[in-house]
């Protein structure tokens, strides 16, 4: 006869694990955390873009420009770990769709290359985003994970706002 005590030990442990497999499993646990859209339709992207539902817009409080800047500041930190890794991103043009923690930390990168792109090894690409997203952290954080979905050309051209104040002739 077995000892109660041992017994116990096994129903609980019999209970945990029922319970834990019972748990829907998260985006980030079936997606990677790089992948090409298109490739992972369906629930496992659908439920990441629910979970990350929270905009880029609503992280930066509705304010276009900062938004904007530090978009681009991301893709100039790409660009430049790029340059870093011997990756020529030049003549690359994707759709890219970003998926960011609270903290700043990119949680997942969905990309798909634009027609007009320089033809590259998605493989490859995958790769160098990988390692880029385990170096990264984006300069906003939130109350939410967040998420963004944008264009990417390399390189990178950033417009910088000129402000003026024009006066009228009064006449």
């Amino acid at each position: 006869m077995l000892p109660p005590k041992f017994l116990l030990a096994c129903a609980i442990l019999s209970i945990s694990y029922i319970a834990k497999a019972n748990q829907p499993i998260s985006p980030t646990d079936t997606l990677p955390k790089v992948f090409v859209l298109g490739e992972y339709d369906g629930q496992p992207f659908e439920t990441l873009k629910i979970q990350y539902q929270y905009s880029l817009m609503d992280a930066c409080h509705s304010d276009m420009e900062t938004a904007y800047y530090t978009w681009v500041h991301m893709l100039k930190h790409l660009e430049t770990y790029a340059q870093k890794n011997a990756y020529d991103l030049g003549g690359i043009k994707l759709w890219l769709y970003a998926f960011w923690n609270k903290d700043g930390s990119i949680s997942h990168l969905a990309f798909y290359l634009k027609p007009n792109s320089r033809n590259v090894k998605p493989e490859e690409l995958e790769t160098l985003l990988a390692g880029f997203c385990e170096s990264y952290t984006f300069p906003v954080k939130a109350e939410k994970d967040f998420s963004n979905y944008g264009n990417a050309v390399f390189p990178v051209q950033v417009e910088k706002k000129i402000t003026t104040n024009v006066k009228g002739n009064g006449g």
